[in-house]
């Protein structure tokens, strides 16, 4: 449960809430664009791949809980994945019946490409700001991440 605002720490306006949330959305939405320009590959593929290169080899039940995801969904992107060369699945050695998915060469190479083009964007971007609103972002980078550690 969230502590109660006081004067000292009254919550942003409803305004700016909403402000800070399309902000961020749309900077997402044109993050995994630029991510995605590449190969014919969803943002739910990508996100998949960067799930698997987080954590190594996974089961498809495992893979589909990191993205919060339906396991039958996580089995059609996966199998596109595994179409397209970027997965391959094995059978898990401690547990004959379990099978476990793993990125490729070619997808770990995918990943790398996407992360270049969506850090080059926004570098590109940062780069246009002044140096006081490039230091400013820097500030706010903890306090980003803290909201992001903060999932309800």
């Amino acid at each position: 449960m969230a502590p109660k605002a006081t004067a000292a720490t009254k919550p942003a306006p409803a305004t700016d809430v909403t402000r800070l949330r399309m902000a961020l959305a749309r900077l997402g939405r044109r993050l995994r664009q630029e991510g995605t320009a590449i190969d014919d590959v969803t943002p739910s593929q990508v996100s998949a791949m960067a799930s698997l290169d987080q954590l190594g080899a996974a089961t498809l039940g495992e893979l589909a809980a990191a993205e919060r995801i339906q396991p039958p969904s996580m089995t059609r992107i996966v199998a596109r994945l595994e179409e397209g060369g970027f997965v391959s699945r094995t059978v898990d050695q401690t547990d004959r019946r379990c099978v476990r998915v793993e990125l490729t060469p070619a997808g770990s190479e995918f990943l790398t490409r996407s992360r270049t083009r969506r850090d080059a964007y926004l570098t590109d971007r940062v780069a246009d700001l002044s140096p006081d609103e490039q230091a400013l972002l820097a500030d706010a980078l903890p306090i980003l991440e803290q909201l992001l550690g903060e999932e309800r």
